[in-house]
This record gives C-alpha cells, sequence and structure tokens, in this order.
C-alpha cells in the first residue's frame, strides 16, 4: 500500500478527519497509524526506531478504549520500559482501537504535529515491505498518540461536537445546558455544567465516553468512536483525547 493509499484508507474512518488537519501546537506529538490485525508484533520495532524512549514520554500508557490485542500490546510495552497507567491524561503513550470500514493491505505512518511523515524510508522499510507483501489484509487500525512534556493550559470557552467527522454545534462553557446529537449507533447526550463538558448519556456498548472526567482545558477531546463522536474544548495548547 503506498502512502497515499495509505492515508485515503485512514481518512475513510471519518471520526480521525478533524485529527489529520494542518500542524496545530495542540495536536499529539507523535501520532503513529497501524494497520495490522497483530500490532503486537510490529509496534515494539516501530517506536524503537522512532527513537520514542519510554522516560521521554514519562514512561506510562494507558489505553483509550478496549482494544482486542489489549493483553499483548501490553505484555510486549512492559517488556520495553513501560507500565500501564490511568486514566489517560495521565500517560505519554495512548493506545486507541478503530475498525476501518474496508480490509486494506497492513501498513503505518506517522503524523507528526498534523503533518503526515513517510517512515518507511529507515530502517523500518523492511518491516513495512514484509507486512504489506506477506500478510492478510486487515481491517484493524491502531492508533498510538505520544504526547511530550505539557505546558499548562488555558481554560476553554467554547466546546465543538463533531459527528461522521462534520462539525455540528459549538456550546458555550459559560452556560449551563444540555443537548443530544444523532449519531451513528444512536445518540449522544452533551451536558455543560459550570463551565465543564461532559457526556451525560450514549448509546454505545461500553459508554467509556459517559464514564470519562468532564473536559473543560482548551484541546481537551472526548471521543465515541461507535457513535462517530467528537467533543473537542476550543482553543490552543495540548490535545488529551478519551476514547469511548
Amino acid at each position: 500500500m503506498n502512502r497515499r493509499h495509505f492515508i485515503k484508507t485512514v481518512l475513510s474512518t471519518s471520526l480521525l478527519t478533524p485529527l489529520l488537519g494542518p500542524g496545530k501546537s495542540a495536536d499529539p506529538n507523535l501520532t503513529l497509524y497501524l494497520i495490522s490485525d497483530h500490532p503486537q508484533d510490529s509496534l515494539p520495532a516501530i517506536m524503537r526506531e522512532l527513537g520514542t524512549e519510554p522516560s521521554f514520554w514519562s514512561g506510562r500508557f494507558s489505553f483509550g478504549n478496549p482494544h482486542p490485542s489489549g493483553e499483548k500490546i501490553k505484555h510486549v510495552l512492559c517488556r520495553t520500559g513501560w507500565r500501564q497507567a490511568c486514566p489517560a491524561s495521565s500517560t505519554g503513550l495512548v493506545l486507541s482501537f478503530q475498525p476501518l470500514h474496508h480490509a486494506a493491505r497492513p501498513s503505518f505512518t506517522l503524523v507528526r504535529n498534523g503533518k503526515v511523515e513517510d517512515i518507511r524510508s529507515r530502517r523500518l522499510s523492511r518491516l513495512w515491505k514484509e507486512m504489506n507483501d506477506s500478510r492478510p489484509d486487515s481491517a484493524c487500525l491502531t492508533i498510538a498518540s505520544l504526547n511530550g512534556p505539557r505546558e499548562p493550559s488555558a481554560h476553554g470557552r467554547t466546546a465543538a461536537i463533531y459527528t461522521d467527522g462534520k462539525k455540528r454545534a459549538v456550546l458555550a462553557l459559560g452556560k449551563d445546558q444540555s443537548k443530544r446529537f444523532a449519531s451513528a449507533c444512536g445518540e449522544v447526550v452533551v451536558g455543560i455544567e459550570r463551565g465543564r463538558a461532559v457526556v451525560l448519556a450514549s448509546t454505545c456498548r461500553h459508554k467509556i465516553c459517559q464514564s470519562s472526567l468532564p473536559a473543560s482545558l482548551a484541546g481537551e477531546r472526548i471521543i465515541c468512536a461507535p457513535n462517530r463522536f467528537l467533543l473537542e474544548i476550543e482553543g490552543p495548547r495540548f490535545v488529551d483525547t478519551i476514547t469511548g
């Protein structure tokens, strides 16, 4: 799979469209997109080549949502010096799972501050060729977001609501309110209380988004992958994502 086809495949998961725009200081330092049914086989080698030493990234990782290979990923990461922690906002590495609409050839690419970077020209080219040529098609997309040391973040003023990759509404954080949004699997109910945005109810199965902490700082996000729903506190600074 060439890089253009890879990006097209990833963008077909419309939830990710807002995350792959022009580079902004609010985006994660590094985001690795890995298409593979067995991400634990490739993830350590890719991260090692990228120089992602656990000590620089706080040494802690978490899962943003349930991952079908979660236990195997946890095992290989712990062997290389990482340790699992919770919540996602306290970790340097957050791993999320997203099913693709259509199965595709196994591959990977890197987004650095919102800009796509081809890392196959490094020593990873052999790994990429082996994955792309000999492994079966996969509909499993693993997203590994690495956030470096953070600066203090300012309080946001509005919460932007996206469904199916399109901006649907902007809610002022200064006004207590609640609003329902139709979604892929039903609906998501968003509440604004005392300057903080929270998911009050959701028709998704695991309801991680519903049980997550309220978002109030600029750049914080709450994502419900099954509902293709994204809530983002608008403003500068870093991004903190909770996926459900």
